[in-house]
């Protein structure tokens, strides 16, 4: 499944708008525009969505595609060539762990039962060291925050009988409570209160789950009961209705 045109359209000028108007900070370079992947089951028959807050590193920063076509095949490539390499990264192994658990099968060898984005689709890289989306300033989030929650909103229209994890911590930039109210949220049944995870029901048998990154998630009981609870959501969503 890919973006509406023009959508990512709108994604690629808000890219020209960061680099035009000189919004990145101490040296920073633009990387690439991501185009998310939902694999075919979670647009039917269910699965894991994954929401990170923004690549790391430069993606493809070399060229920017002219569509949604050609810039999901990047996606794609990445997970098709370079994911084995990264399942050591906190979020990848996370990831991998729950779709073991859930499905049974790796990230490697499951890939239609899940989906990932993230909450904002144009990120920032320095050659000198790995700088994350919270200190690339506000100006950046600013000139992508329009487009990065049209994106998100249709990505989520895709979805059927499926759970999203939105791991940003504290932080979704403005763009989670665009797509469900603050006060629609409720705290994740069965994981600890300090934890921070919270859930609000979407369309089309979907939930939305808004927890910590799973970099921030300590070992333990707090990461096992927030697994638990998006395996048990999955099995929900799974079982005949």
């Amino acid at each position: 499944m890919v973006l509406d045109d023009r959508i990512y359209q709108q994604i690629v000028n808000s890219r020209t708008e960061i680099v035009k108007c000189g919004l990145l900070r101490n040296g920073l370079k633009p990387a690439g525009v991501f185009h998310p992947y939902i694999g075919e089951a979670l647009c039917s028959s269910g699965g894991i969505y994954f929401v990170g807050k923004a690549t790391r590193g430069s993606w493809y920063s070399d060229q920017i595609d002219s569509t949604a076509e050609e810039a999901i095949k990047r996606t794609i490539s990445f997970i098709d060539e370079g994911l084995r390499g990264e399942l050591g990264n906190p979020f990848w192994c996370f990831c991998n762990q729950l779709v073991i658990e859930a499905f049974g099968s790796s990230l490697i060898t499951a890939k239609r039962r899940w989906g990932w984005s993230n909450l904002l689709k144009v990120g920032a890289f320095s050659e000198q060291n790995d700088c994350g989306p919270d200190k690339w300033g506000p100006e950046m989030v600013d000139a992508q925050r329009a487009s990065c929650i049209c994106a998100l909103k249709f990505e989520l229209s895709l979805l059927r009988n499926s759970v999203v994890y939105v791991g940003s911590a504290a932080n979704n930039f403005g763009i989670v409570y665009e797509i469900k109210k603050q006060n629609q949220f409720e705290r994740s049944p069965g994981v600890p209160e300090d934890a921070g995870t919270y859930e609000a029901r979407l369309d089309h048998n979907n939930i939305v789950v808004y927890g910590p990154h799973p970099r921030a998630i300590p070992a333990g009981h707090q990461r096992i009961s927030i697994l638990d609870r998006l395996r048990h959501l999955l099995a929900e969503r799974a079982a005949p209705r």
